[in-house]
């Protein structure tokens, strides 16, 4: 197994194997002596001039002078260059968490998709009771339509009878007479019931429109609430954001709202009041 030079600064590499254990040589690199643990190299003492290679010898010393020999040396701490500088802690992979790309990836598909199929939902069961009262719309315009024609025409047959000093056309009249019987005795009639059976059926149906509407903001709800949380673009965070905003003013909205009406069909009536009777008289 290959092991480096402890020394500061040292590049030395030594490929040492565990029959060696115990083993006490010097770095071919910086001339330190270094000891095999088993399971590392340590550093028994510090080269003699660090950096230089092992077989350059160090820098002689300059000789002592006569007034020198007195003064005491002090002893060198061989250790100090190894603790000079301690072994940083190592850091635990654990303690921050990492998401990979592709479960961002699939949040942001998850979500958005929940949120389009919110919006369509939504977007449906607004539309479908619109639908419901323009049917009802159309069978009384087409019942004012009939009647709007039907009057232009007797009123051109009038000016008819006035611009012919009062002679007119008897089959004309009397097909026009007919008409206005036919289209006030049951064409009219017909399709005003067909008017108002649209708007039963449309009421009828509330139930599920409102039901409809319900699943869809949940759905909304549901996405954008993912969408801040683990979406990874900004906007749609901003996105889900302002969404769950926008259905807390419309949920407190509809609150208010049913709460008064509620109130207005709970109260008891007012009991008429009398103008101008006297409630004593017998």
């Amino acid at each position: 197994m290959v092991y480096l030079c402890p020394q500061r600064g040292c590049t030395g590499v030594h490929n040492l194997s565990q029959e060696e254990v115990g083993r006490t040589f010097t770095c071919n690199k910086c001339g330190a002596t270094l000891r095999f643990d088993g399971d590392g190299l340590r550093l028994l003492s510090p080269p003699s001039s660090p950096g230089a290679p092992p077989g350059r010898p160090a820098a002689a010393r300059p000789p002592a002078r006569e007034d020198d020999e007195d003064i005491p040396m002090l002893p060198v701490d061989t250790g100090a260059a190894a603790r000079a500088r301690p072994n940083p802690a190592p850091r635990n992979p654990t303690t921050m968490p990492v998401t990979s790309p592709a479960e961002t990836r699939f949040a942001d598909v998850l979500f958005t998709g929940l949120y389009a199929i919110g919006t369509c939902v939504v977007i449906l069961f607004l539309f479908l009771p619109l639908i419901d009262r323009d049917k009802e719309a159309e069978y009384r315009a087409r019942a004012d339509a009939k009647d709007i024609d039907l009057r232009r025409k007797e009123r051109k047959a009038d000016r008819d009878k006035e611009s012919t000093d009062g002679k007119s056309d008897k089959d004309g009249t009397e097909e026009l007479a007919k008409k206005r019987h036919d289209l006030n005795t049951y064409e009219r009639p017909d399709l005003l019931d067909d008017a108002g059976q649209e708007q039963v059926r449309s009421q009828q149906s509330y139930w599920i429109y409102s039901w409809g509407m319900l699943v869809g903001n949940l759905l909304l709800a549901l996405a954008s609430a993912g969408l801040v949380a683990a979406a990874s673009v900004t906007s749609r965070r901003v996105l889900g954001v302002v969404t769950l905003l926008a259905q807390v003013v419309l949920v407190f909205g509809v609150y208010l709202g049913s709460t008064g009406s509620a109130r207005r069909y709970d109260s008891p009536p007012r009991p008429p009041q009398a103008r101008g009777i006297d409630r004593g008289a017998p």
